[in-house]
């Protein structure tokens, strides 16, 4: 999940749509996000990666609702979510711990590439996107919500109610990462999108974590 550790000023909140994504060109604008992030920027290596069509691509496409940041005619973010319910998630089922959930399969969905452009990193971009797949998701029932993320982005998604699911493990594309749940409790106030006033409240919680991480290590 590539969001920002990094807190910044935050300009008035443009004018961001988010989409669900209902064909194959849509699709791409997404999967060729991916690539432009995870290879052009980070220099990652991804396993999924087309580097003649510059898309990253896999199978949790062809079952994963996909969604799209929109600024004008600008793809600026986006992020998937899979139903455990609608077909398998491969191995994230077991990095994630889903068999220990009372929930799985029925409930329980993942959620992956998740990804913000670098110039709309620490603005309202990835609130958005986290409101939509959270109202998409209490549509679908879904009890709990699973996700990876990279250390450094712990306290923010504590911040946001997460909570870790298991041991880290070593990612392919991303290295390090952990395992995190949420809890169906959380989707109504995720799903009530407050601009960048919200964000900035998860940012403030964010750092308290991130100080308590530390002196707990100190």
């Amino acid at each position: 999940l590539v969001l920002s550790s990094t807190a910044k000023a935050f300009p008035a909140a443009p004018e961001i749509s988010v989409l669900l994504c209902r064909n194959k060109a849509m699709l791409e604008k997404a999967q060729r996000l991916r690539y432009t992030v995870y290879c052009e920027e980070l220099r990652r290596q991804s396993p999924y990666a087309d580097h003649t069509k510059k898309i990253i691509a896999d199978d949790l496409d062809i079952a994963g609702h996909t969604f799209l940041a929109m600024e004008k005619e600008e793809t600026i973010g986006t992020v998937r979510l899979n139903l455990c319910c609608e077909g398998p998630v491969g191995i994230l089922e077991e990095l994630y711990g889903l068999h220990a959930s009372k929930h799985h399969p029925e409930a329980t969905a993942v959620c992956t590439k998740f990804i913000v452009k670098k110039a709309k990193r620490g603005g309202s971009t990835s609130l958005k996107l986290i409101s939509a797949v959270a109202r998409y998701g209490m549509r679908s029932s879904v009890k709990e919500a699973y996700i990876d993320c990279v250390p450094a982005l712990l306290p923010y998604y504590k911040a946001i109610g997460f909570t870790v699911a298991g041991e880290p493990f070593f990612h392919r594309e991303n290295g390090l990462s952990h395992p995190m749940m949420l809890e169906a409790k959380h989707g109504r106030r995720l799903s009530n999108e407050r601009g960048v006033r919200e964000y900035l409240n998860v940012i403030m919680k964010a750092q308290f974590f991130k100080l308590v991480d530390s002196v707990r290590r100190a």
